[in-house]
């Protein structure tokens, strides 16, 4: 389930889509909470959307990861 999640969000992402690719990369954390890549896709998607404090500093946690 959260691999359709993922390539979902990712699709939405590539083309622009950020706010619908949010919700989506959200949907895959909830399902698994360590996963640094759809934390830091969605630290992207919040830049994309031009909330760039929220979305630096998801990345930098995913980077943690």
């Amino acid at each position: 389930m959260a691999s359709q999640y993922q390539q979902l969000a990712h699709d939405l992402y590539s083309k622009g889509f950020f706010k619908k690719a949010i919700v989506q990369w959200k949907k895959v954390l909830d399902l698994q909470p360590c996963n640094a890549f759809a934390m830091f896709m969605l630290g992207k998607s919040y830049m994309g959307v031009g909330k760039f404090k929220k979305g630096t500093a998801l990345c930098d946690q995913a980077v943690k990861l």
